[in-house]
């Protein structure tokens, strides 16, 4: 029972923390940290907040499509949008710092949205040992 109040009370620190960021793009890949991100935005949010996948080569079609499922199924408002890390030499040389540059190509997109859509932030899912 601790345990469920304890993590009922972090979601709604969150939700709080969310809430306080005002209109909100969220950085959406369909995996567990960003898809619970993404849920309990919509949560607190409604229709200020946007989710954001990259529709990039280096997504599998499946895992794209389980995405946008996803999203669909809890009426999470979604946005597709085209990446380019493939014309990038950095991303493209496929070394240690390959993650970087991908979320470097989707982050800049998402700071231009932001800013021609009138979002106050972005925010993404991560875990603290990342």
């Amino acid at each position: 029972m601790a345990m469920e109040t304890d993590m009922g009370t972090k979601r709604e620190l969150l939700q709080t923390r969310l809430r306080e960021q005002g209109r909100l793009l969220v950085a959406y890949s369909g995996g567990v940290d960003s898809a619970f991100l993404a849920w309990v935005a919509f949560q607190a949010l409604g229709q200020k907040m946007l989710a954001i996948i990259a529709d990039s080569p280096s997504l599998a079609r499946t895992q794209l499509a389980d995405a946008v499922a996803f999203a669909k199924e809890q009426s999470i408002p979604l946005e597709v949008i085209a990446t380019s890390e493939l014309d990038r030499p950095e991303y493209v040389r496929n070394d240690a710092q390959r993650c970087f540059f991908c979320k470097d190509e989707l982050f800049t997109l998402m700071e231009e949205l932001r800013t021609a859509r009138g979002f106050d932030a972005i925010a993404y899912g991560v875990n603290s040992d990342d």
